[in-house]
């Protein structure tokens, strides 16, 4: 029966078990067709296929090494005492070529996995700058040879720099930040033609401006944004470079759905003109982190051009003021369904007043309201939903970290939608109180 199926009925089997790598291995020794279905399956995410928790395998490091150009090969000659593995016979599949799914802090720990399995050959070398190297020159590989990568994701260094945690904070972590090495792949030959087809890209480096302008020259199908703009005084940013870099990456897109901005400092004056460009497709936004100016924010302002936003998320933001929030509740979200409010002290930064304001003005048919994480809850705040609640499709409320005594009177209308709450005597685990 396996070889009366046609390739591409196989491969759209293959399909729903693309992310069981057990699954898809066993699969491999049935015959050579089903191998051959198989391999672009096994090897177009080989970096996400372990855990969290785990250590990549310095095989799948060995395996891409075996494929770096001669160029690659020289210039890491000059690491003393690093001998590359070379195939003692040419590959039945050419592996790079496979690859859509890369991420540059996994790019990096597969590296350092590799120089861990060989330290005896390194004795006391320096692992961080072999596995930068490394890294650099498997990501020149993957510009070079891969077909399409259609996720991308570009960490600065200061989350790789070691595996040991107390090391996060360092001056060490500082002084990597303005490293342009494998976290540069767009700007790497080759670049052009591989990231062409890109759906999701996320980018949270430093210095990130000419990454951004040079990939709104090709890069035209991204669907999902998540850019970070986390810029320390001490790393001497051009805040301004990288705001018109993030506007130009998103007037460049066809078709923008998703976008996520986090960030402790930003500056955006093209915010307005960002957002007009993709009101047609954008259907999530989702901000974290942010410092909105609490007499009139542009950001807060332009949000009301996203007619068809489905779902709109604001994780820690703050301050929201009668003011800088006026032209948002006054805007009109016909199609918004997840509404997601998650700051530390909800009656401090998002007042009931604000929440009444938007739930009334914006005609929106929210199902799901999630009020997260919000110490000292004003009750007031309950009041409001459970009036909303009355007369809305209101199907689901989530509610954590509320108070010590929760106020079971001024819920009489949520009991059969909230979902699930956490009060302040049990912190670490979820209390259902209904």
């Amino acid at each position: 029966m396996a070889l009366s199926l046609p390739n591409e009925s196989l491969q759209e089997i293959f399909s729903y078990i693309q992310y069981d790598k057990k699954a898809l291995h066993s699969c491999l020794f049935i015959n050579r067709n089903w191998c051959c279905n198989i391999i672009p399956f096994l090897w177009k995410q080989p970096f996400h296929f372990w855990k969290d928790n785990d250590e990549p395998s310095p095989k799948l490091t060995r395996v891409y090494l075996q494929f770096l150009s001669n160029q690659s090969r020289e210039r890491l000659s000059t690491k003393p005492l690093l001998v590359l593995p070379r195939a003692s016979k040419q590959p039945i599949f050419h592996y790079p070529t496979y690859l859509q799914n890369l991420d540059t802090e996994k790019l990096y720990q597969a590296s350092r996995r590799w120089l861990e399995n060989i330290e005896h050959l390194l004795g006391d070398l320096d692992y961080k700058e072999y596995s930068r190297a490394l890294a650099h020159e498997l990501g020149i590989l993957f510009m070079e040879q891969c077909k399409k990568i259609i996720r991308l994701e570009i960490h600065h260094e200061l989350v790789i720099v070691d595996y040991d945690t107390d090391k996060y904070w360092s001056e060490e972590r500082y002084a990597l930040l303005n490293d342009s090495t494998y976290t540069s792949l767009p700007l790497f030959f080759g670049a052009r033609n591989c990231l062409r087809d890109l759906r999701e890209f996320e980018c949270h480096r430093q210095k990130k401006a000419g990454i951004l302008i040079k990939m709104a020259e090709y890069c035209h199908q991204i669907e999902k944004l998540e850019v970070s703009m986390y810029n320390s005084d001490d790393l001497a940013c051009d805040v301004e470079a990288e705001a018109i870099g993030l506007t130009y990456i998103i007037q460049a897109q066809q078709g923008l759905k998703k976008f996520i901005l986090s960030g402790n400092k930003y500056e955006w004056p093209n915010v307005t003109e960002s957002f007009s460009s993709q009101s047609k497709t954008l259907t999530c936004v989702d901000f974290c982190d942010l410092d909105f100016d609490p007499i009139c924010d542009p950001l807060l302002k332009s949000i009301s051009l996203l007619n068809n936003l489905e779902k709109l998320a604001f994780r820690y933001c703050s301050p929201f003021t009668e003011q800088n929030m006026t032209s948002l509740c006054e805007a009109h979200f016909p199609n918004l369904k997840n509404l997601r409010i998650r700051v530390l002290e909800l009656s401090r930064y998002f007042s009931p007043e604000s929440l009444e304001y938007f739930l009334k003005n914006s005609q929106a048919p929210i199902e799901v309201l999630h009020l997260g994480r919000c110490w000292k809850l004003n009750t007031n705040h309950l009041d409001v939903v459970s009036k909303y609640a009355e007369s809305s499709k209101l199907k689901l409320v989530n509610l954590r970290y509320i108070s010590k005594k929760f106020p079971l009177k001024k819920i009489k209308h949520l009991q059969s939608l909230i979902e699930e709450v956490i009060t302040e005597d049990s912190p670490l685990k979820e209390k259902r109180l209904l």
